[in-house]
């Protein structure tokens, strides 16, 4: 009785998942043109993603990522539900718990869209969901220079600048760093400038002082 309890839970779960992920997704497409940063005239190559560490993809609607995801989600409930379906019709729970688990979590993480980050008038756009400014609480940039945890994971993170941003503990979520690495000192002071301009405060490490930016 238990196994079969903890089976629908997962399930529900990843399917609520599913769902909200799909809305936020099209909620960040509908809302990334009004982005101050990145513009239509930054170079996307210049923000790079974890955890590949490859350039960011435009939220866009005609990419092939938010294809995939548009109608990837509704036929990935179509295969939870018949696999559901037939766990429960055929009693294939007993010893196969672990092994379910693991396949709604690879379901899971085969429609997530790539990172992306965008900031807004009235709040920021981080990995497809919509924060606003009061949630943001402070953000971090360090010089990815020598002896950097990032340092040497990928030629093009060297010397770039990681960026973090500190979300506010929401009621079911704890604090947590959403972070990108920005390959240009001018995107990076951009960034920052556009921070500041919100009242958001933070530090800037590894760089020299610079008016935008200095305290």
């Amino acid at each position: 009785m238990w196994i079969s309890i903890g089976f629908s839970i997962i399930y529900l779960f990843c399917i609520i998942y599913m769902i909200s992920y799909r809305l936020n997704i099209k909620k960040a497409v509908e809302r990334s043109d009004e982005a101050y940063y990145p513009s239509a005239q930054t170079k996307l190559d210049n923000i790079i993603v974890p955890d590949r560490w490859e350039p960011m993809i435009p939220l866009d609607k005609r990419s092939k990522s938010y294809r995939i995801l548009h109608w990837g989600t509704p036929a990935l409930i179509l295969l939870m539900s018949i696999l559901f379906i037939l766990v429960f019709g055929m009693d294939f729970l007993h010893g196969s718990f672990i092994n379910f688990g693991y396949i709604f979590f690879t379901f899971l993480v085969m429609i997530r869209h790539q990172g992306n980050i965008y900031l807004l008038n009235d709040g920021v756009i981080l990995n497809g969901r919509f924060f606003s400014w009061n949630k943001v609480k402070g953000y971090k940039v360090e010089k990815i220079v020598k002896w950097h945890e990032l340092y040497g994971l990928d030629e093009r993170l060297n010397n770039s600048y990681k960026v973090s941003l500190l979300l506010k503990r929401g009621i079911f979520q704890p604090n947590y760093v959403v972070l990108v690495v920005l390959t240009e000192e001018r995107d990076m002071r951009t960034v920052v400038q556009l921070l500041e301009d919100k009242g958001i405060e933070g530090t800037v490490a590894y760089v020299l002082p610079h008016p935008e930016v200095q305290r």
